[in-house]
């Protein structure tokens, strides 16, 4: 009987090491991580640290929030969709951002709004066997996890000279985690089920700051940088044990020892023959804090390392004014490599190649625009014993640039 009860702690200690049917990379430390850009940016496969826009901004580079020509709102609709190596699919379909910016004049603008930093969503059931040293447990094991991560944010950026403008901005974390575990035991039939429910409700605070050097080496390129410095975060976190349907037991922690991911970021755009611009980019991530690791049995026992993205994109931008439609949209293209952060004991990462496209087209007066962006990748295991993944989604975005305020100048 002893024998059999230490099994099932063992089991349920272990629980998190069995999402074989969903994707690990949103059920790991703070959820799977996300860059705060544009829906134009997203098609071009890239966050767009170097990319100026005159209509929207992101919280990707606040050096740039100056540009903007008229008061302006965007918001951001995200749907993704992942299917792994064993034919299981789960998605996710949400209103992720929105960002609010404005004009004082022709070399200052300031912004605020919210923008997504990571989400969890997955949710998965595996009946098994698990053989002890003098009996076995035939079980039924069901996890879910969901929540997420956003950031508030307010700053400005500023224009220094013809070529240099810098920008700065303070965002607080806020967010909730949730997941739960249910072991049901069918045989031997005397045991009682188990569940465990766990919550962690999380605040902070990350400085960003931004660069950008407008007309390096030819007219209208752009080289940029961006850095986001975690300050402190807050972990509450509430675990909750039950046997059958009576709470045993009730666990209480608050961490105040956490940090976000240090983030850093650096892109260069260049206009290309009239119409075109292209565009590249690197984006990089390094905990600060050492995450609750997950064991799988038997397997390995995974953790958090640095993670990085390279992108490179193209956009064959629109005439606002012009008679024809096909004229008035704008169509994008790129490609982007992800190393994730998760890494096993054997220093494996998990690698992602993602194609993205999309388009847009002013509407209205103003700056109005719409945009899509679709994308299609892969994502390798973090080892042969481990299941890759499919990924596809759209994201759709709208801003609306006729408010209130304009900065005196004309659009270049």
């Amino acid at each position: 009987m002893k024998a059999k009860f230490t099994l099932i702690l063992s089991m349920l200690a272990f629980i998190p090491g069995m999402i074989l049917g969903q994707s690990l990379y949103s059920s790991v430390g703070f959820g799977e991580l996300t860059i705060p850009g544009t829906i134009r940016t997203a098609g071009m496969g890239s966050a767009g640290i170097a990319v100026r826009d005159m209509n929207e901004i992101s919280l990707i580079n606040p050096a740039h929030w100056y540009t903007a020509e008229l008061t302006g709102l965007t918001t951001k609709i995200y749907s993704n969709q992942y299917m792994n190596s064993g034919n299981v699919v789960s998605s996710r379909l949400a209103f992720d951002a929105f960002n609010f910016h404005f004009p004082i004049g022709s070399k200052l603008g300031v912004a605020l709004g919210f923008s997504p930093y990571s989400y969890m969503g997955y949710h998965y059931q595996r009946d098994g066997l698990q053989r002890g040293v003098s009996d076995s447990i035939t079980y039924s094991l069901e996890q879910s996890g969901d929540g997420g991560v956003g950031g508030y944010f307010l700053g400005f950026g500023l224009k220094l000279n013809d070529h240099l403008s810098v920008g700065s901005a303070v965002s607080l974390l806020v967010g909730q985690l949730r997941i739960d575990r249910i072991l049901r035991i069918t045989q031997p039939t005397d045991f009682f089920n188990r569940k465990v429910e766990n919550s962690s409700n999380l605040s902070g605070t990350n400085i960003i700051f931004g660069a950008s050097y407008q007309h390096l080496l030819t007219t209208n390129d752009n080289l940029s940088v961006r850095g986001e410095i975690p300050l402190g975060l807050v972990v509450n976190r509430d675990i909750t044990y039950y046997t059958g349907s009576t709470t045993s037991n009730t666990a209480h922690a608050r961490l105040t020892n956490m940090k976000w991911p240090l983030q850093l970021g650096a892109g260069y755009s260049t206009p290309v023959t009239g119409r075109w611009l292209a565009m590249a980019e690197a984006y990089y991530w390094d905990p600060q804090t050492t995450q609750p690791s997950i064991d799988y049995i038997g397997q390995n026992t995974f953790s958090q390392d640095t993670g990085y993205q390279l992108s490179v994109g193209v956009e064959y931008s629109s005439i606002p004014d012009a008679d024809d439609w096909w004229n008035r949209v704008a169509l994008r293209t790129g490609l982007s490599w992800r190393r994730y952060l998760i890494t096993d004991n054997a220093g494996d990462h998990a690698y992602g190649l993602k194609w993205s496209g999309g388009f847009g087209f002013p509407f209205g007066r103003g700056a109005n625009r719409f945009d899509v962006s679709v994308f299609y990748g892969q994502r390798t295991g973090l080892s042969t014993s481990n299941l890759s993944e499919q990924l596809m989604g759209f994201q759709i975005g709208i801003t609306v640039g006729e408010l209130w305020f304009h900065s005196g100048r004309r659009p270049n």
